[in-house]
């Protein structure tokens, strides 16, 4: 017991701190990124990038207080958006630039009318499109990764009909999507990361993106012969 309480106390250190470095790392790109005037809330990617850092500052506090309530309301209820939504916004972007040429990558640059330099604008395209599933996985190896597991199979433990389980599946694989369709009640999204092709069609990538991304994630977080260690020792 002593041993495994050690463990524990190690991991939510070694958390703690990935997760201060986290929340300075994004709050000094925030404020750099507003000085520049390269903040465009019409664009569904700083919704990505705000909310992400929100929870960032929001698991911290719960880590920080010890507040195991906060902690798992936010590993339960409001990771899956996150993971969801970063993954997305990533692979999207690639998508979406390889369709329009990189137009919308120049357009942001000094080169055709932009603000900023085109190493800058690399940097910050980077950052704000890959770096949150780099975060995201840097939080998930530090230890943060064992305690959703854990927390997911005590929540299914505690079902006692196939119809819960059912609900928690769903749960996990639609509302990642909410945050986007509030994104789309003010903006619409084939204006704001124009293509040149049909609608249909990015939306087709859009959906193909996203279902896999979901179903991974459900998959990792649920199955109870995660990692194949010890039947390759055999």
């Amino acid at each position: 017991m002593a041993l495994h309480r050690g463990k524990m106390k190690e991991r939510l250190t070694g958390l703690a701190v990935i997760l201060a470095v986290l929340v300075i790392y994004r709050v000094g790109v925030s404020v750099t990124m507003a000085a520049l005037g390269v903040v465009h809330l019409n664009r569904y990617t700083y919704w990505n990038y705000i909310g992400q850092s929100t929870f960032y500052i929001l698991l911290g506090l719960a880590v920080f207080a010890r507040n195991k309530t906060l902690y798992e309301v936010l590993t339960l209820f409001v990771l899956p958006i996150i993971v969801g939504s970063a993954f997305f916004v990533c692979f999207y972007i690639i998508a979406i630039l390889q369709l329009d040429s990189g137009d919308l990558f120049i357009s942001a640059t000094n080169v055709d009318g932009g603000s900023v330099s085109v190493g800058t604008a690399h940097t910050f395209d980077y950052i704000v499109h890959i770096g949150p599933v780099v975060d995201l996985l840097v939080l998930l190896a530090s230890g943060y990764f064992v305690d959703v597991r854990t927390i997911a199979a005590n929540t299914l433990n505690v079902f006692n009909t196939r119809g819960e389980a059912v609900i928690f599946k769903m749960y996990h694989l639609v509302v990642p999507v909410l945050p986007l369709s509030v994104y789309c009640l003010f903006f619409n999204p084939f204006q704001e990361y124009p293509t040149g092709i049909s609608p249909y069609i990015t939306m087709l990538i859009a959906v193909g993106i996203y279902i896999p991304t979901v179903l991974w994630y459900y998959y990792v977080l649920t199955t109870r012969s995660f990692g194949h260690y010890r039947e390759l020792s055999n």
